[in-house]
C-alpha cells in the first residue's frame, strides 16, 4: 500500500456543501456555467448506478454551495428554466437570479426570475 498516495487522495477530497433551499425566495449568484458530472442518485442512495447531472457552484448571501440538477426535457423543468435564463443572459457565470422554491425533497419545485437589461 502506498500510504503517501492514499493520504494525498484523502486530503484532496472536498466535502461539498450542497444547496438545500427552504421554501421561499432565494437570490443566487452563479459562480460558474455548470459542469456535467456523474453521481449517485441523490434520491436513492441504495442505487449504485451513476446518473448524469449538471453541477453548479453558486453563492447565496455570503455562503458558497454546490447545486446539481437533472437535464429535463421541458421548458417548465428547472433545467428548461436554467437553459432559457442562460440563453437570455448570455451565460450564467457572474449572473444573479431569484429562485422561488416550493415543497421539499423530490417534490421541490422551482421558478427562476431574472432581469434582462435593455441597452
Amino acid at each position: 500500500m502506498d500510504w503517501k498516495k492514499e493520504k494525498q487522495e484523502v486530503d484532496s477530497h472536498v466535502e461539498k456543501n450542497w444547496w438545500k433551499p427552504e421554501e421561499g425566495k432565494h437570490k443566487i449568484l452563479f459562480l460558474d456555467d455548470g459542469n456535467e458530472v456523474e453521481m449517485k442518485n441523490p434520491w436513492d442512495v441504495s442505487d449504485d448506478k451513476l446518473i448524469k447531472r449538471i453541477e453548479f457552484r453558486i453563492k447565496e448571501g455570503d455562503k458558497e454551495f454546490f447545486w446539481s440538477v437533472s437535464k429535463g426535457k421541458r421548458k417548465s423543468s428547472i433545467w428548461g428554466q436554467i437553459v432559457e435564463a442562460a440563453n437570455a443572459l448570455k451565460g450564467l457565470k457572474g449572473k444573479t437570479i431569484d429562485i422561488h422554491t416550493r415543497g421539499q425533497g423530490k417534490e421541490r419545485q422551482y421558478m427562476l426570475v431574472y432581469e434582462l437589461k435593455v441597452q
